[in-house]
């Protein structure tokens, strides 16, 4: 088997229609370059159309687990033989920790120990992951070693596991509205917007009593109570478009009132050209 793409892996699923109208399934044993090995494969003819029904890779991928990583954000000031470290972490909490480094050799080279701190300290330990926000430095800078500034950043890591992670309070869309919600949580003002739909309808599909609470809607979902000229459906699939019959090109073919049969019941089409969208009502 030859392809014109080599895009398999050894290990894909791959499928064909025989000549008796039935799939047939195979493994692609090896794959190199543009050729596959397999067994061989009863029904197989010259000029089959092969298809891939199992990704191995993309398989594979989904076993893997996920990591969760927690960002803290390092301000760093080394000053009068001390180093100091502020650690803030997503969740708000901080750390501040300070290391006497007054009998440390002073370096030759200043802007390499800058550069070694950085590098080091923005790596990750544990579940968190480290970025230096901030980097100063006055007087001369002490010769700090790879494994000794790697070992701030997995005391930093411990220390913030022994802190519970804070929680956050459930955000009050009538009191974000209002311009009542505190700008302090941990949430960010621009996430604050999302809780803000464009519309109080029923496209917000409250369907029950904390939804309605959290939205401070009236407006029940379109499965509670029917509404009479309630949008079904929008799809950037255009029965127009696919006639070749788009209001902005041929608005003459494909007159108006447009409709959809289904099990007896009629569906009127509109379409919004603005947005380029077909919409069943």
């Amino acid at each position: 088997l030859k392809m014109e793409q080599p895009v398999l892996s050894n290990g894909d699923g791959l499928c064909f229609i025989n000549k008796k109208g039935e799939t047939v399934g195979f493994r692609a044993d090896k794959v190199s370059g543009e050729r596959i090995t397999c067994k061989a494969i009863e029904d197989m003819f010259i000029g089959a159309r092969i298809y891939r029904n199992m990704d191995i890779t993309f398989e594979k991928s989904l076993e893997k687990r996920a990591e969760r990583l927690l960002e803290v954000t390092l301000d760093i000031h080394i000053g009068k033989g001390r180093l100091k470290i502020e650690a803030v972490r997503e969740d708000g909490t901080r750390l501040t920790k300070i290391i006497d480094i007054s009998g440390y050799e002073e370096a030759n080279n200043p802007e390499r120990i800058l550069g070694l701190i950085n590098v080091n300290l923005s790596k990750k330990a544990g579940r968190h992951r480290f970025e230096v926000k901030t980097l100063n430095s006055e007087g001369d800078l002490p010769l700090l070693s790879s494994a000794w500034l790697n070992e701030i950043r997995r005391t930093l890591a411990e220390e913030f596991d022994n802190i519970a992670i804070a929680s956050t309070p459930i955000l009050n869309r009538n009191e974000i509205l209002k311009g009542k919600a505190s700008t302090a949580l941990s949430t960010k003002e621009k996430d604050l917007n999302l809780l803000k739909p464009a519309i109080q309808s029923y496209k917000a599909n409250v369907a029950n009593l904390p939804a309605a609470r959290f939205y401070g809607s009236s407006l029940s979902a379109y499965e509670l109570h029917h509404q009479k000229g309630a949008e079904l459906m929008r799809t950037r699939h255009c029965i127009r478009r696919e006639f070749g019959a788009c209001l902005k090109e041929h608005p003459e073919k494909l007159k108006a009132p447009l409709k959809l049969l289904n099990n007896g019941k009629s569906f009127e089409l509109l379409f919004d050209c603005t947005s380029c969208e077909m919409i069943i009502k």
